[in-house]
């Protein structure tokens, strides 16, 4: 009995824990190769960014163990990245991937007209 309980607890947490990629993006990136290949080399010494074949530009920042996010911080961290940070990027067909990750992160995706729409609601 045990055994059976801890087999499907051990499928559940399995499936509860889906993998998110940047396949899950509501944004097609539409950068060139070159500018792929140039976004590359820029970013190639950065510790948390790294560019995608297919033309995302992924950030990816954790925390300690027992830390966790602030809600209000998650969302003006990822706005602050993507749309003043990466703007350029984004202009040349790039879709920014930002990964906070840990307890009360996020996993996100931004694109020009994502930047724009949250431009018109911000104070």
């Amino acid at each position: 009995m045990k055994k059976t309980m801890l087999v499907a607890m051990c499928t559940l947490s399995l499936v509860a824990c889906k993998t998110t990629t940047t396949a899950d993006s509501p944004y097609k990136p539409t950068a060139s190769l070159e500018d792929i290949n140039n976004a590359k080399q820029t970013f190639e010494g950065y510790k948390r960014i790294s560019v995608t074949d297919d033309g995302f530009i992924v950030f990816r920042q954790g925390l300690q163990p027992k830390e966790y996010w602030l809600t209000s911080a998650v969302r003006r961290i990822g706005y602050e990245i993507s749309c003043e940070e990466l703007r350029d990027y984004l202009e040349r067909g790039f879709v920014a991937n930002i990964r906070l990750d840990g307890q009360g992160g996020i996993y996100d995706f931004y694109n020009t007209e994502r930047c724009d729409q949250e431009a018109e609601n911000r104070p």
